[in-house]
């Protein structure tokens, strides 16, 4: 590293990633006859873990930690491990009006299956490539023992009939007391094993049958809850019975194959990818007004400010792959109804921020985007009556603007130095009087209120002033390490926190010695995309080393032993989001050190 990356701790850690895949083969849907695909590795639901990994099957356990992504969807969230295609089947028994559409597919196709290995040899117990697949099979082996109480595995149990694709799906049916709709979607190459093996999971519980669409359904409840199944061609549907029947009328009332806004999404994003995900967010938010089990003026706001702050576009979608030695999340969504505008451009921050700054989660003109944000939303009804309830006071102190409109890029920041963690705000004002004066009222505010033994005090410092608002411990309950409100205002940049040291560290930055300079933050932002309106850098490593050094020294043997090996070689995050034409981009990678 070079002479400028002194701040950060430890040896040179530099990211090796590679460059974005093109966006020329997007995925797509299938054509009407699909060549079933050879079984592989399926992907073990975390929730199926009974208890933490012991020492002798941390190994295994950790294809789990270091493969699965969670993509958080409404009330959901999915776990994966590795590859997609560039088509699935499992579309056309996905309801064209589903509201989200998630695909896993564990059989590591194309450049996947050597870029998920590359990623997987950082990590103990993974460097031979050649054994991936035999890795994984004993990891699923090991998790559905541990969590059946060995009484299931996939090697002999799942893999014969598994095809090696998985389909998530919530259709868009109404809310029905006691039932939540979800379909569950997945290719097998032998219906008679995977009808089998489902029913011996079912032994003992009562069932009935039907036939529905020329599919032979099976209903039971376990545990109070009910669910049904049934194999549709080469397709196993698992749902509540109305999901599972809307999955089969899907391919002749219309399916998510024949959907254009969902081939438009497909096409926004790399088609080699690990895993996709599709959110119709109109239908989405029309189907949130739709229940009345929100019922009233709360669910009519709560629809409102889902509308109001996302902007209102038509679907989100999101592509994970393994690149190299890291693995990369890319989301899409079109700029239909922006909000506010905001131009991608480099990081105004970083050069402001220490070398040292091991976390910082910077965001464009948040003054601009906030005003802007409350001015749309005051077109709601229900939003509007709410802020006409508070806009006399703010008023009277000098309105929205007078406080919102000052603050231009704005970090939340994180510095290390010596293994001790500093913290606070930057912001690189777009009015320096405006902050000025936000300044002097706060004092006059204080001075005013008198007593509780509340101190200011001022002191000269790199041109400015740093001004320090001291509330006693005995008051306050704050620890010793905390000076209490310390802040700064500059032409250049304002600094708040609770340490001094932080403050003066961000005063004391030039361009050369910042976080701007540091190859390591640059290569990484870079790969993500550097001229954004919005990035996230978390230096993971060194973070990882801070929590070390602070941790009680008991805990340490089993940490060091059964943990440390496993969480070393993640080394730092980056994400950014940028315009992109008609589209709003985002990319956020998880590096190794390999």
């Amino acid at each position: 590293m070079t002479d400028d990356n002194t701040g950060l701790p430890g040896p040179d850690r530099s990211i090796e990633v590679g460059q974005p895949e093109p966006l020329t083969a997007p995925w797509s849907a299938p054509p009407e006859d699909v060549t079933t695909p050879v079984p592989v590795s399926p992907v073990d639901r975390p929730d199926a873990l009974g208890k933490p990994p012991s020492r002798s099957g941390l190994r295994w356990g950790i294809a789990l930690l270091v493969s699965i992504l969670v993509v958080g969807i409404a009330a959901g969230a999915f776990y994966f491990v590795s590859g997609s295609t560039a088509t699935s089947p499992l579309l056309a028994d996905a309801p064209s009006d589903s509201l989200y559409y998630a695909e896993l597919r564990p059989d590591l196709p194309g450049g996947q299956q050597q870029a998920v290995g590359d990623f997987l040899s950082a990590f103990p117990g993974f460097a031979d490539r050649s054994q991936l697949e035999v890795k994984l099979s004993e990891t699923f082996d090991r998790l559905i023992g541990r969590a059946s109480n060995d009484k299931y595995d996939y090697s002999t149990q799942i893999k014969p009939w598994f095809g090696g694709q998985i389909g998530l799906v919530q259709p868009n049916l109404p809310i029905v007391s006691g039932t939540n709709h979800f379909l569950g979607l997945v290719l097998v190459t032998d219906a008679t094993k995977a009808t089998d093996w489902i029913k011996s999971i079912l032994a003992g519980t009562t069932t009935t049958t039907e036939s529905y669409g020329g599919v032979t359904l099976t209903e039971g409840t376990r545990d109070q809850m009910t669910g049904a199944f049934g194999v549709k061609g080469e397709i196993l549907l698992v749902g509540d019975l109305d999901s599972v029947k809307a999955g089969i009328d899907a391919e002749s009332k219309g399916s998510l194959r024949d959907n254009d806004q969902l081939r438009s999404a497909a096409a926004a994003l790399p088609g080699d990818h690990l895993a996709f995900v599709y959110v119709d967010n109109k239908g989405l938010l029309a189907w949130t007004r739709g229940q009345t089990a929100l019922g009233g003026q709360s669910g009519q706001l709560l629809a409102d400010i889902q509308q109001c702050l996302s902007g209102d576009p038509s679907w989100t979608a999101v592509a994970v792959r393994a690149d190299g030695s890291a693995l990369v999340a890319e989301s899409a969504t079109p700029k239909e109804t922006v909000v506010v505008a905001r131009d991608s451009i480099l990081s105004r921050l970083a050069p402001h921020l220490p070398a040292s700054t091991v976390v910082a989660l910077d965001t464009n003109e948040l003054g601009k985007f906030a005003l802007g944000t409350l001015d749309h939303c005051r077109s709601f009804p229900s939003i509007g009556t709410a802020l006409k309830q508070i806009d006399p006071q703010v008023n009277a102190l000098g309105g929205y603007a007078a406080y919102l409109g000052w603050i231009g890029d704005t970090g939340v920041v994180v510095t290390q130095e010596n293994g001790t963690a500093y913290g606070g705000l930057v912001i690189v004002p777009a009015d320096k009087a405006g902050a000025d004066r936000v300044v002097v009222q706060i004092k006059n505010l204080l001075a005013l209120s008198g007593g509780a033994g509340i101190k200011v005090s001022d002191e000269p410092y790199a041109g400015t002033t740093i001004t320090t608002i001291t509330v006693p411990g005995q008051v306050a309950g704050l620890p010793s390490a905390i000076d209490g409100a310390v802040f700064a205002v500059r032409d250049d940049v304002v600094v708040i926190g609770v340490q001094a040291a932080f403050v003066k560290a961000v005063l004391d930055t030039k361009p050369e010695n910042s976080l701007a300079s540091v190859d390591r933050y640059k290569q990484l932002v870079g790969r993500a995309t550097d001229k954004n309106f919005g990035q996230l850098y978390i230096d993971l490593t060194a973070v990882r080393e801070m929590i070390e050094k602070v941790a009680p020294s008991g805990s340490l043997g089993a940490y060091e032993r059964d943990y440390k090996p496993y969480l070393v070689p993640f080394d730092a995050i980056a994400g950014s989001t940028w315009t992109d034409g008609g589209l709003i981009r985002g990319r956020f990678i998880i590096g190794t050190n390999k």
